[in-house]
């Protein structure tokens, strides 16, 4: 018996192309949106310019600067059971923008937060934290029910991909931002970002 050979790069864009433009991807795609400009967010104002601001403008030592992402840390994991729970009974594409909405609460905040200290800081990661709750898992649970079970597969890749695709731009683009016009700009950006996201989320909605 010969083993398949594994597929090459083509193979793979093709394949996600086509999940992309099935008849059954209206829905999909409306999440991958959403999951893209997430995770560039997340990537480029949260981990990229944020930590600058924390030990550059606030001068936090870096075991402060780790406690602020502890606490983010620390919300999204106790929130991971009530908003699994409130996903069930509501459905996981309803609790998508109110969390998108938030995280970008967040954001706006943080310029005017990161004048005034660190307990303000520690408010607006502690409400990223519970948005990334909600959008590091409704997402792929409301992909998972927009398809047929056949392309769940395909579904969940393409998902994946494009929270990459967020991951790989959002670092770049968020942080020539903030070096062109600054901090404040790259966090506005981002929340502008969320806040068009969660608008065209809601907007593209199918109907009931």
């Amino acid at each position: 018996m010969y083993a398949l050979p594994p597929p090459s790069l083509g193979d793979v864009v093709r394949e996600l192309w086509t999940t992309w433009n099935s008849e059954t991807s209206h829905e999909l795609r409306r999440l991958c949106v959403a999951n893209l400009a997430f995770f560039a967010t997340i990537a480029g104002a949260n981990m990229t310019v944020l930590p600058l601001v924390l030990t550059g403008d606030m001068n936090l030592a870096p075991a402060v600067v780790g406690s602020l992402f502890a606490i983010n840390a620390g919300v999204s994991l106790a929130a991971t059971l009530p908003v699994a729970k409130v996903a069930d009974k509501l459905g996981p594409s309803n609790i998508i923008v109110p969390a998108l909405l938030a995280t970008a609460g967040a954001f706006a905040y943080l310029p005017w937060a990161s004048h005034h200290g660190y307990e303000f800081v520690a408010l607006a990661m502690a409400v990223q934290g519970l948005g990334s709750c909600v959008l590091g898992s409704a997402p792929t649970a409301a992909a998972a029910n927009a398809v047929p079970e056949e392309e769940r597969a395909g579904a969940l890749a393409l998902l994946r991909v494009c929270g990459d695709l967020g991951l790989l731009t959002g670092s770049a683009g968020f942080g020539a931002l903030a070096a062109a016009a600054g901090s404040d700009a790259a966090f506005g950006a981002a929340s502008v970002l969320l806040v068009g996201t969660a608008a065209r989320f809601r907007y593209l909605a199918p109907s009931k």
